[in-house]
C-alpha cells in the first residue's frame, strides 16, 4: 500500500488504523488505513498472517522480512520520530471489560 500523496516536509502526524475482521482470531486479516495529518491517504485489505519469529513490531526500520519487494530490510528511516502512540480502541468481545 502506498500513500495517494507525497509525504509533506516538516512536522506531520502519520496514523494507522486497523479494522480487524469480525472473528478476532490471532493473525486475522482486515482493513488498514493510513492517514497523514488526519486525512486518509491510503487504504487496503491485509491478508491473514501467521506467527513468525522473524517478524517484529518496528518503528523507523524493518528488522524482519520486508513486506514489499520495493525495499530491502532494514530500510531505516533517516528523519526524526518525535513520539509514537499505540492506542487500542476496542477489544474482541471475549476480552472486553465492562
Amino acid at each position: 500500500m502506498t500513500s495517494s500523496i507525497d509525504i509533506p516536509a516538516g512536522n506531520i502526524e502519520v496514523g494507522i488504523e486497523f479494522l480487524a475482521d469480525q472473528d478476532y482470531s490471532p493473525g486475522t486479516g482486515g482493513i488498514i488505513r493510513i492517514a497523514i495529518d488526519g486525512r486518509t491517504v491510503g487504504e487496503g485489505r491485509t491478508i491473514p498472517g501467521r506467527f513468525s519469529a522473524s517478524e517484529t513490531l518496528d518503528v523507523g526500520c524493518d528488522l524482519g522480512g520486508p513486506v514489499s519487494t520495493s525495499y530491502d530490510s532494514p530500510h531505516r528511516f533517516t528523519g526524526a520520530i518525535d513520539w509514537v502512540k499505540i492506542e487500542i480502541t476496542s477489544a474482541p468481545p471475549s476480552t472486553a471489560t465492562p
